[in-house]
């Protein structure tokens, strides 16, 4: 009986998960170096893509507590995780369904290297 409730339960959790939700466990287990494929096999895809040149950023959100949604943006460079980055905005009525629009200028300076050096 347990078992069945605890399987109903997660079932309810995993449906109400939105397209480019991760869990910050997930996002913690990220690393410099993972390959883009890897990222997106173990995230799933994510809620917003871009990119310039070499450089891609990944964005991933996930409500968290006290009406915020916690955006976690991870940056490649050559298809390769060089850093992650999060951010916290009060969300309101967007709960996810709107994705900030990303910054390049507040890029760590690996992507921010490989931009100027595309140009």
């Amino acid at each position: 009986m347990r078992a069945g409730v605890l399987l109903c339960a997660l079932s309810l959790l995993a449906s109400c998960a939105s397209p480019g939700s991760a869990s910050r466990a997930s996002l913690m287990s990220i690393v410099p170096g993972q390959s883009r494929e890897d990222v997106i096999a173990f995230l799933g895809q994510p809620g917003d893509r871009t990119f310039r040149g070499s450089a891609e950023a990944l964005t991933y959100c996930r409500s968290g507590l006290m009406s915020t949604d916690d955006y976690s943006t991870i940056w490649l460079v050559n298809n390769r995780v060089v850093s992650l980055t999060t951010m916290s905005r009060g969300y309101g009525t967007l709960n996810c369904t709107q994705f900030p629009e990303i910054d390049w200028g507040q890029a760590p300076p690996d992507v921010r290297i490989a931009i100027e050096n595309s140009n």
